[in-house]
């Protein structure tokens, strides 16, 4: 149950841009996307330069959003000057 409102919360505080940027890194678990390719996917236009900025923008708010911990099992990566990735892990 608090988990349950913890995630209605995260959606309800997100812009839809936020929301859509992390529905695409949840979609693609453990795999690194690049700056490119989430600005592309997102805004539907080519990356004229922007990309890194405009989605390291959002990226930190959704990070405020979700507030992860450590031990969450879920973390949203910075891999420098190429993306992001989100690592889901398995806790036991």
């Amino acid at each position: 149950e608090p988990y349950r409102r913890q995630r209605q919360m995260c959606i309800r505080d997100s812009t839809k841009t936020e929301y859509d940027i992390f529905l695409y890194l949840l979609q693609n678990p453990n795999r690194v996307l690049t700056y490119t390719q989430i600005y592309e996917k997102i805004w539907k236009e080519p990356d004229y330069g922007e990309a890194r900025k405009l989605v390291g923008h959002h990226v930190q708010a959704i990070r405020r959003i979700l507030n992860l911990e450590k031990n969450s099992g879920i973390d949203l990566r910075c891999i420098r000057d190429v993306g992001y990735s989100l690592e889901l892990r398995l806790i036991v």
